[in-house]
Formats: structure tokens, C-alpha cells, sequence
């Protein structure tokens, strides 16, 4: 994880990092597709992400889970983005193996693709000038699968607005809850 940490950071900016151990070994697979290519149970990711949520407010962005190569159950398919499938927090799993970083920013860059268009309306297609598939899969002309830092450099400004905008968004729902908390206080010490 120090490694995708490491990268994160000097690519795009320091996010607050959560880190916590799981063990996938008996965890349930559930197929995500109509090919049947499984993934972590959803009811199960949604569990800890709701348990995060209740402790960080629903300010969790980006949840990666990096599971062992002797845990994963998903045959021929190296990673996963979840889109925004719980509370807008982008989700995604990687199998942990040889070369996992590259899989790591695959799904790294679908899931910022989408974090942009909701924080700020733009769609990368326009910037980048293919489509999400085309670019991160490689099928657009003048895309190689895996080979992002050029494209990577070009979000970034984009990237740092959506950020911007979902923390004003985040500091104006803690400021909500801080006032509801407020009023309530005040309720009971006025009863």
C-alpha cells in the first residue's frame, strides 16, 4: 500500500489516508457482470463503508482495497471500480500481485474520470479528447492501456477543482450537523 500511497501523492496531492487490515480469505464473491466476473460482496464493502462514514461523515472519497492474489476470487480479472455506488465514494479492488500497481491506477483513473464529472460538471472526454474507456482501456487512438502519466499531468488541474469542491461540500455538510447538534443543545438546556 506504501507504494500506491507513495505514487498518489507525488502524482496528484496528500489526501487523509485510513488504513485498516481485513482479511478477504472469507469474504463472499459476488458476480458483477453478466459474464459472471466476480467482486467483493457489495453488502459487505457497503458495511465498512458505512461504519467509516458514521466515524469520518461521509467524507470518505476514494475507498481501494488491495487483496491478496490467494484471496482473490476473480479469476481473469485483475481489478475493479465500483463508480460511485455508495454515498459518491468511488470504489475499487485490486488484486495484489506482481504489477499490481499499474492496476492500481487503472482503476485509480476510472474512479477520478467520475469524481471530476460530479465535483465539477466536466467530462474528461472533452479534455482528453476520447472517451473514458477509450482512454484508460487503450482503445481510443493514441492510448496505451497503462501508460497514464502524461494524462495524468493533464487532469490534474481538473482534479484539484473537483477536490475543491468536495471539501467545500464536505465543510458546509459538517457545518450543517455542527448546527443541528447546536440547536438540539440548546432545546434541551432551555427544557
Amino acid at each position: 500500500m506504501n507504494q500506491y500511497k507513495n505514487w498518489f501523492e507525488e502524482t496528484f496531492f496528500t489526501p487523509v489516508w485510513i488504513e485498516e487490515e481485513a482479511n478477504f480469505e472469507d469474504i463472499e464473491w459476488e458476480s458483477y457482470n453478466k459474464k459472471g466476473d466476480k467482486g467483493l460482496s457489495r453488502k459487505w464493502i457497503f458495511a465498512q463503508l458505512e461504519r467509516l462514514s458514521e466515524h469520518y461523515f461521509n467524507t470518505i472519497d476514494l475507498y481501494i482495497a488491495l487483496i491478496q492474489g490467494s484471496n482473490w476470487n476473480g479469476d481473469g480479472i485483475l481489478g475493479w471500480h465500483l463508480s460511485s455506488a455508495f454515498n459518491d465514494c468511488r470504489i475499487t479492488l485490486v488484486k495484489n500481485r506482481r504489477g499490481w500497481l499499474q492496476t492500481a491506477q487503472h482503476e485509480t483513473f476510472h474512479a477520478f474520470w467520475r469524481y471530476i464529472r460530479i465535483h465539477t460538471g466536466i467530462d474528461l472526454k472533452h479534455v482528453l479528447g476520447a472517451s473514458e474507456y477509450g482512454v484508460i482501456h487503450g482503445d481510443a487512438e493514441g492510448f496505451d492501456e497503462y501508460n497514464y502519466e502524461e494524462h495524468f499531468k493533464k487532469i490534474k488541474p481538473y482534479l484539484e477543482l473537483a477536490r475543491g469542491e468536495d471539501m467545500a461540500d464536505e465543510y458546509r455538510n459538517l457545518l450543517q450537523i455542527a448546527i443541528q447538534k447546536a440547536k438540539r443543545l440548546i432545546r434541551r438546556l432551555r427544557a
